[in-house]
């Protein structure tokens, strides 16, 4: 999806089931339009906006600098702006963010880079140090929360196999993430990439199992 610049209306539902709801004005996410730069929401689970403990951020890639990168902006959700849009990638080129929720107000963030992906922290102090999740190729990362539980999942590519990778992350000190604990979904690979629609129904299955071990 090819935009100028990136809007958000907060949308708020009647209180009878099944009627209209109801929309706000627009709020401006990105700077105004500008000539040659284009903005993208794309990513393996479509996760560009979430909400956390009165907190609204939209993650998105554009073209600003020349060069595909990604952004990520913040506001409270009664401000009515968003705040100065941070960069979140630091390679050549990048693509694909994806975005989820902590319940504390912290933001996960994940995206595409020089054929690997990463993901960050996003907290009351900024954006926490990367870390890369992929040994390989890699591309398609999706994520959930649930509660402060983190999983990831992406595509790679290693000896000229593809594999769906799933992955639990943890917040530790200074908003940094870790592994704890990492597998592939096919024990020898596949001869073709899984599409994205496998990699984010894999993620969506593996955080309703933890849901429902913490039940």
């Amino acid at each position: 999806m090819r935009f100028a610049a990136i809007f958000l209306a907060l949308a708020a539902p009647l209180a009878q089931a099944g009627e209209p709801w109801t929309f706000g004005s627009r709020i401006a996410v990105s700077a105004g339009p500008a000539a040659g730069v284009f903005h993208h929401l794309e990513g393996a689970g479509r996760n560009h906006i979430a909400v956390s403990n009165g907190r609204v951020a939209a993650i998105w890639e554009d073209n600003r600098s020349h060069a595909p990168q990604v952004y990520v902006a913040i506001k409270n959700a009664t401000q009515s702006s968003f705040g100065k849009a941070l960069k979140v990638s630091s390679g050549e080129q990048a693509y694909e963010p994806s975005i989820a929720a902590l319940p504390d107000g912290r933001f996960v963030l994940a995206w595409e880079q020089e054929a690997t992906v990463f993901v960050r922290l996003l907290g009351e102090n900024g954006l926490a140090p990367p870390l890369r999740l992929s040994a390989g190729g890699a591309s398609h990362v999706s994520l959930a929360a649930v509660g402060q539980g983190i999983f990831a999942s992406w595509r790679e590519q290693r000896q000229r196999r593809w594999f769906l990778q799933v992955a639990a992350l943890k917040a530790v000190e200074n908003d940094e993430l870790v592994v704890e604990s990492a597998s592939a979904v096919e024990a020898t690979g596949l001869e073709t990439p899984v599409k994205r629609d496998a990699v984010w129904k894999e993620i969506a299955d593996n955080c309703l199992r933890q849901f429902q071990e913490e039940d």
